[in-house]
């Protein structure tokens, strides 16, 4: 398998080969993370939640954005406004007025079965500990998708700024457990429900190396990259099979287009060192241990 892959019916985690790889480009792709039936499940709880979009504001819409991540946007960013262009909704849209076109939901360990089973899979642990140690948290839970014929684009950005994590890219390691100047970044990962790839236009892309980058150089990066709708120079697609994660550290930048192709489904979770949370956020003291007890409720 090719370098930056990972096939996780052959090993029990990541190896240090591929960790090496996701320090130096800022992701990496696990094949083959969930079965067909867990798929199945996955799908059928996640088209009712989509279908109901009846959960108040745990749900985005492309043109009523939540104003407190429009406010973090623009602050990591380089204040460029976030507002995904609206689409034209077809005659089966499932586009609501004044709002848009849906294509988020928060908090899915808490609406569906399937995700808080999803979030306990053993080689995911097993690899957020290799990486970050064995005081990881689970910090935010949420499924991004595109709508059947009009998928709402994803701007370039960031999850984060540098300066609010540390600005840190090397992962755990016993000689710097605990050195705020090597606290191993938040990770972010998606496990995609159905394919994502160039030919149908869905996937998304990424700049290797640039979560080794200050706050200033990205910004201006994010300004040029959407100056002119979704511009790809110098981007990597990421291509993927159902079934497949994408891991990523929260600084690299990345995005995806607009696209008329079939439902893409992608639950996120994210994950961050204890200690790094201690020292930058922006989770409180009293919040680690809070969900170190619900992580061991899921896992067991």
């Amino acid at each position: 398998m090719q370098r930056g892959y990972v096939d996780a019916t052959k090993q029990d985690c990541v190896n240090d080969e591929q960790i090496k790889f996701f320090e130096e480009k800022g992701y990496l792709v696990v094949k083959n993370l969930i079965s067909e039936s867990e798929l199945t499940v996955l799908r059928e709880e996640t088209q009712d939640i989509i279908q109901q979009r009846n959960i108040g504001v745990d749900f985005w819409y492309n043109d009523d954005i939540p104003q407190d991540w429009y406010n973090n946007y623009k602050d990591i960013n380089n204040n460029s406004s976030p507002s995904p262009p609206s689409s034209s909704p077809s005659s089966t849209s499932l586009a609501t007025p004044n709002k848009g076109v849906p294509f988020r939901v928060e908090y899915v360990i808490d609406k569906m079965p399937s995700c808080r089973r999803l979030s306990a899979i053993p080689f995911l642990l097993r690899s957020i500990e290799k990486m970050q140690g064995p005081n990881f948290i689970p910090t935010w839970d949420s499924m991004v998708f595109k709508m059947a014929g009009e998928g709402v684009p994803v701007k370039w950005h960031r999850d984060a700024s540098a300066s609010s994590i540390g600005g840190g890219y090397k992962m755990y390691t016993t000689e710097n457990k605990g050195n705020p100047a090597h606290f191993p970044p938040p990770i972010d990962v998606g496990i995609y429900l159905d394919a994502a790839n160039t030919k149908l236009g869905n996937c998304i892309y990424a700049i290797p190396g640039s979560q080794k980058w200050d706050d200033q150089l990205a910004a201006v990066m994010i300004t040029h990259l959407v100056s002119q709708g979704f511009k790809t120079g110098g981007a990597m697609p990421i291509e993927v099979e159902p079934g497949d994660m994408i891991m990523h550290n929260i600084l690299v930048l990345h995005g995806s287009p607009a696209c008329s192709s079939p439902l893409r489904r992608t639950v996120y979770y994210e994950f961050r060192a204890a200690e790094a949370e201690q020292v930058y956020g922006p989770h409180t003291k009293e919040y680690t241990p809070l969900k170190q007890k619900n992580d061991g409720v899921v896992h067991k």
